[in-house]
């Protein structure tokens, strides 16, 4: 039997919440920046540079993709920020899907009441497909934006659970 391969790259919406962010902090630095230029105060010195590392390590968290592998029966999903930083969101093992289906669908009508994890992109004109798995020892409902060869492909492999209604 053959690996099944599939990945797929999808880049998160920015919302307005991420945009008035962005503004306000840096909005925030320069403030604390031309204060301690000012009045010489270690006060707002110390500030200006707190708030200038919060930049760096914030502003780029913002800019997200996603990155979805899967191979056999484990999708790996992973975070890019700012196309540079990669880290390991979440694996799924596959073959303890309750149901895959999209959003809104009657199937996921049970799970209502689960704890959620987006990985989708956000998108009010693309409808995601939401995950019910098992996962370590808990059930979660995972929001997914699957292209239809990755659902396909997942459909292939878990006929049972899969559904494109």
């Amino acid at each position: 039997m053959s690996d099944l391969y599939s990945e797929l790259l999808v880049t998160r919406k920015s919302s307005a919440l991420d945009g008035v962010i962005r503004v306000l902090l840096v909005a925030l630095t320069a403030v604390a920046v031309i204060l301690a230029l000012l009045t010489f105060s270690l006060v707002f010195f110390i500030v200006a540079v707190a708030l200038g590392v919060a930049d760096y390590f914030l502003i780029p968290r913002l800019n997200l993709e996603f990155e979805y592998l899967l191979v056999n029966d484990e999708l790996d999903v992973d975070k890019i920020f700012s196309k540079s930083k990669r880290k390991k969101a979440m694996t799924i093992d596959l073959k303890k899907t309750e149901v895959l289906a999209p959003l809104g669908s009657h199937r996921l009508d049970p799970y209502q009441k689960l704890k959620s994890v987006d990985f989708s992109a956000n998108d009010k004109e693309k409808r995601p497909y939401v995950l019910v798995t098992n996962n370590d020892k808990e059930m979660v409902k995972i929001l997914l934006q699957l292209d239809s060869n990755m659902f396909q492909t997942i459909k292939r492999r878990l006929p049972r659970v899969a559904f494109d209604d």
